[in-house]
C-alpha cells in the first residue's frame, strides 16, 4: 500500500475519495486543490480517519511556478515518495472561449506541471514508485460539443502512453485512469441520454485496486468504455449520424 502521496485534485470528487481510502492505512498525504476551505476539512477527516501525516497546498495546477515550487519542498524534505497522482482537472463552465482555455491549461499543462517534474526526483529515489494520470474515458474519442475537453483527455492518454514506454526500465510504473462518468461537480452541467453515472466512492475504490496492481490503464465502466473505443474506429460519415446520442456539456 502507498504510504507517502502526492496528489492533486484533491478537495472534491474522486480525488477526495481517494485521500479518505489512503488515510485508512496510514498514509502522509501531500495533497493540492484551489479552495482552502475545501482543503482544510479534507485534512481534518483524513487525520481523523488515520492519516500518519496530510500536508495541504492551494493553488491552481497550471501555474507552474508554484506548483515546482511545492514538489520541490516535498520532494527536499521526503525521499520516500511512492505516488504521484496527477488528479485535477475541470470541464467548461459555460461557451465561453475563455472556458476552452481553462479546460486546456488545467488539464494538460496543470499534468505535464506536476508529473514532468517529479519523473527526475522519483528516479533519485531508491525505492519503487508510481506516477498516475487521470483521464476520462473521453479520451478514447472526441466530443463535437465537448472538443476542448475530450481533446484534453487524449493528452493526458498520450503523455500516461509515451511516459510508460520511456521509463518501463525504471523503478517508475505509469499508471492512466480513464473513468466513465462519475457522479461529482465535473459532470454537473453534462446532458447524457444513454450512460449512467457511479458515485466518486466506487470510483476511487476501481482506481485504488488498479493502482496497487500497477495497471498501465484503468478504465471504468466497461459498458462506457467499450463504447468509446467502438465510436471512435467509426468513420467520420457514421459517426456524424450518431452525434445525437454523445454527452454534451463537459
Amino acid at each position: 500500500m502507498f504510504k507517502n502521496i502526492i496528489i492533486t485534485g484533491a478537495s472534491d470528487g474522486i480525488g477526495y475519495e481517494l485521500c479518505l481510502l489512503f488515510s485508512q492505512y496510514g498514509a502522509r498525504i501531500y495533497a493540492n486543490g484551489r479552495s482552502v476551505e475545501k482543503l482544510e476539512k479534507l485534512k481534518a477527516k483524513c487525520l481523523e480517519i488515520g492519516a500518519k501525516e496530510v500536508s495541504i497546498f492551494a493553488c491552481d495546477v497550471s501555474n507552474r511556478d508554484s506548483i515546482i515550487k511545492w514538489l520541490d519542498s516535498i520532494f527536499n524534505s521526503n525521499k520516500n515518495i511512492d505516488l504521484v497522482l496527477a488528479n485535477a482537472g475541470i470541464a467548461r463552465a459555460n461557451n465561453a472561449l475563455e472556458s476552452d482555455f481553462n479546460v486546456l491549461e488545467v488539464n494538460i499543462l496543470g499534468v505535464a506541471n506536476t508529473i514532468l517534474p517529479s519523473i527526475n526526483y522519483l528516479k533519485m529515489q531508491s525505492i519503487s514508485s508510481q506516477i498516475a494520470i487521470t483521464g476520462s474515458a473521453a479520451g478514447y474519442f472526441v466530443m463535437p460539443s465537448s472538443y476542448s475537453y475530450s481533446s484534453s483527455k487524449v493528452f493526458c492518454n498520450a503523455l500516461a502512453e509515451g511516459l510508460y514506454l520511456n521509463l518501463k526500465d525504471s523503478n517508475i510504473a505509469v499508471s492512466i485512469i480513464n473513468p466513465g462518468f462519475v457522479d461529482t461537480n465535473l459532470i454537473k452541467n453534462a446532458k447524457y441520454k444513454i450512460f449512467s453515472s457511479i458515485s466518486p466512492q466506487k470510483a476511487a475504490k476501481i482506481i485504488l485496486s488498479g493502482l496497487i496492481r500497477k495497471k498501465r490503464v484503468i478504465s471504468f465502466p466497461f459498458f462506457i468504455v467499450f463504447l468509446a473505443r467502438f465510436y471512435n474506429i467509426l468513420p467520420i460519415s457514421i459517426k456524424r449520424m450518431f452525434q445525437f446520442i454523445l454527452p454534451k456539456g463537459l
